[in-house]
């Protein structure tokens, strides 16, 4: 009885870890397939997401990868102008999601638009000197 019930938590222990490292397995082998890692000039992590910052020549790519009930989610998002965003919801927030290449943009605003009485406005300045290419926003989920 004891061996059943010790074998059936080391199983739980094992599946648990699988699905983890399998995520971890699943967008680090994604991003060595597609991308030259010397690229990379920011990661993001957060739960169950995690995001690379990639530059390439006069472009930059935000690679975000997510898992959700077991599900891999990818997206690429690429902008043109050293500076882009990425809004998505679950089902309980909306993120927004702005990055931008450092060395060449120091400071952005923007309106996140809920309806006309709820507007939120996000200035950032001085980024050169912050080291950060990647803010993060959890908003309300009806933004």
């Amino acid at each position: 009885m004891i061996k059943k019930f010790l074998g059936i938590i080391l199983c739980i222990v094992l599946i648990t870890s699988c699905k983890s490292q399998s995520f971890e397995d699943f967008e680090s082998e994604y991003i060595h397939n597609h991308y030259d890692i010397d690229d990379i000039i920011e990661t993001y992590e957060n739960t169950n997401i995690k995001m690379y910052l990639l530059k390439e020549n006069k472009k930059i790519k935000l690679v975000f990868f997510e898992e959700k009930y077991g599900n891999y989610n990818v997206e690429e998002i690429t902008a043109e102008d050293y500076y882009g965003s990425f809004l998505y919801s679950d089902a309980f927030n909306t993120f927004l999601i702005i990055f931008y290449d450092s060395d060449k943009v120091n400071n952005f605003s923007c309106s996140v638009v809920k309806n006309d009485n709820s507007i939120i406005q996000i200035n950032e300045s001085n980024l050169q000197n912050r080291q950060q290419h990647i803010f993060y926003y959890v908003l309300d989920r009806d933004y």
